[in-house]
C-alpha cells in the first residue's frame, strides 16, 4: 500500500514551488558554524523557516524561523544565517546540532527564504507545525510549543 503523502510535506513543496529554497547536510565533522557560514556565503539576508531532517530518514525533528517583522514592515536582524548559528535555550548552537547528530545521526537542514513578505516566516513556521501536528498528532521531537 502507497502512504500518501502526510500535508506538512504538500505545504514544503507548495511554498518552495514560489520561494527559493535551499538545504545543505551536517554529520558533525566540522564546526556547525563553518557549515552554516558556507552554505550563506555571498548571499545577502535569507529570512524565512528552516526545517531540520533526520538525514537517512527524512523524519522532520524541528521546525523554526528567523525573521520577525516589525510594524513598519522591515525584518528585524536575524536571518537565517544568524538564527541557525544562535544559542538555543542555555545551549550554543554546535552543542544544540552534535546532540542532534548524535541522536538521530547526520541531518539535512532545508531553508525556505520568505524574504518576499507574501508568506511571513511566522505564518509559514505556524502553518508546518500546524501540519505537522494534525499529521502526527505531536509537534517534532525539538520543537517544544506551537
Amino acid at each position: 500500500m502507497i502512504t500518501p503523502p502526510r500535508k506538512v510535506e504538500q505545504i514544503i513543496e507548495a511554498v518552495g514551488k514560489t520561494h527559493t529554497t535551499g538545504s545543505f547536510v551536517w554529520d558533525g565533522n566540522e564546526p556547525f558554524r563553518i557549515s552554516v557560514d558556507n552554505e550563506f556565503s555571498g548571499s545577502k539576508h535569507k529570512y524565512g523557516v528552516y526545517i531540520v531532517r533526520i538525514l537517512d530518514s527524512k523524519q522532520i525533528i524541528y521546525i523554526g524561523k528567523a525573521g520577525s517583522i516589525c510594524n513598519d514592515g522591515n525584518f528585524k536582524r536575524q536571518d537565517l544565517q544568524s538564527r541557525l548559528k544562535n544559542t538555543r535555550g542555555s545551549q550554543d548552537s554546535q552543542t544544540w546540532f552534535r546532540n542532534l547528530v548524535q541522536s538521530f545521526g547526520a541531518l539535512r537542514i532545508t531553508y525556505i527564504v520568505c524574504n518576499d513578505r507574501t508568506l511571513s516566516p511566522a505564518f509559514v513556521e505556524t502553518l508546518l507545525l500546524q501540519a505537522f501536528l494534525n499529521d502526527f498528532e505531536c509537534l517534532p521531537a525539538k520543537n517544544k510549543s506551537l
